[in-house]
């Protein structure tokens, strides 16, 4: 009969294999283009992509997502000559949390003074600079992270009809006389 090469994302461990489908599907964190005879053919270590099980090549990260490495201990049985089995390997992506943007496949947290209320961010733009008189903590998410300065009070509490605050922020001076604005945020 005619041979042929077990497909990608699969491995044939056994000679003379009559089934298309080989013996099972490559692991998770390792990727086995056509032809691959174990399910630990190349390691999928860089964190600009990503393999799930049964991957013909490492899957490029999407903008707005990291990848997290997991830990594999995979069996020291078939390895690649040299490859450690106890070692990290990207498995999936995430989306970049509200509160930060992904850039070279790398979590950043906005700075103090921005928020980013939206999952997914891919650059710094997407973090939004706080109202004029307030400022944030890194890593805020929302328009009502950012607190007025010493000296200013937010007169845009507003009380929806759900009697949750609304997320505006609109710092302006506080009044002299008999006015406490001492601290921030008020």
């Amino acid at each position: 009969g005619v041979r042929h090469a077990c497909p990608g994302g699969r491995y044939g461990s056994t000679k003379q294999m009559t089934n298309s489908s080989c013996t099972a599907a490559c692991s998770e964190g390792w990727y086995c283009p056509a032809g691959s005879v174990s399910p630990y053919e190349n390691a999928c270590g860089d964190p600009s992509a990503y393999c799930p099980a049964e991957s013909a090549a490492p899957v490029p990260v999407s903008p707005g997502y990291y990848t997290v490495a997991s830990f594999n201990n995979a069996t020291a049985f078939d390895m690649p000559t040299g490859e450690n089995h106890l070692s990290l390997r990207h498995t999936t992506q995430t989306i970049c949390p509200p509160g930060y943007y992904c850039v070279d496949q790398a979590l950043v947290a906005c700075v103090s003074g921005t928020y980013n209320p939206l999952a997914g961010g891919a650059s710094e733009a997407d973090c939004r600079g706080c109202p004029a008189f307030a400022s944030s903590e890194a890593a805020s998410s929302a328009m009502s992270d950012c607190a007025c300065m010493v000296g200013y009070f937010n007169d845009a509490v507003v009380e929806r009809q759900d009697n949750a605050t609304a997320d505006v922020v609109n710092c302006v001076k506080c009044p002299t006389p008999g006015s406490d604005c001492a601290e921030p945020g008020i």
